[in-house]
This record gives structure tokens, C-alpha cells and sequence, in this order.
């Protein structure tokens, strides 16, 4: 397994909101080789907690966009306001599985505004 190569907060977003790309860019070195890779991040409230939501490749929240790039599409984000944790494993073709990226991430609470 490679090291934890990235500790990557991401910027506060209100929930409700569209939340724009984030890509994520590997060294081009063969052990990072994503093509036919699954891709996954799980968001926690605690770490080990339960999971709140699971953005992935095989459910189209994650996209692979070259060998060594991946990306968090642009999304509409309607998870509960809170502070979360989340990782992101790997698993690769040949079976490897690899948690290279981790941080945290707030999720601020709508406002509404009266006229």
C-alpha cells in the first residue's frame, strides 16, 4: 500500500448547494496506474462512525479522467449539516486497495431568505 499522499480538506459547502469539481492528480508512477480502478469515499461523522454518504466510481460521483487524475464531479451535495471525515480507498485491477487521499469536510446548513 503507498502512503497516504494527500491530506486534502475540503472547502465548506452549504448543503442544498452545488458543489464544483475537485480533481485529484497522482504521480505518474505505476503503482498509481487508475485505469479500471474503482474509486470510493466514505463520509463519517467520527472516524470508524457510520457512513453518511459513499460518492464512487460505480455510482458516478467519482470519475477517472486520465491514468493518473481522477475527480469529485460537480454535484448537488443534500447531506445533513455537520463536520465529516472521509477517505478515499482504491481498489485496483489487480486487487491492491490503497487509501492515499483523507481529510475532513463541513457542510454548513441552508439559509432561507424571506422577501
Amino acid at each position: 500500500m503507498a502512503e497516504l499522499i494527500d491530506n486534502y480538506d475540503f472547502d465548506p459547502v452549504r448543503q442544498g448547494t452545488t458543489f464544483e469539481r475537485v480533481t485529484f492528480d497522482f504521480p505518474q508512477e505505476d503503482i498509481y496506474f487508475l485505469t479500471g480502478a474503482g474509486i470510493f469515499m466514505q463520509l463519517r461523522k467520527t472516524t470508524g462512525g457510520i457512513c453518511v454518504a459513499e460518492f464512487s466510481t460505480e455510482n458516478s460521483k467519482l470519475k477517472i479522467l486520465s491514468d493518473y487524475c481522477f475527480c469529485f464531479e460537480e454535484q448537488i451535495i443534500n447531506i445533513p449539516a455537520d463536520t465529516y471525515w472521509y477517505d478515499i480507498l482504491i481498489v485496483y485491477p489487480d486487487g491492491r486497495r490503497d487509501i492515499p487521499i483523507g481529510g475532513k469536510w463541513q457542510i454548513l446548513n441552508s439559509v432561507t431568505h424571506k422577501k
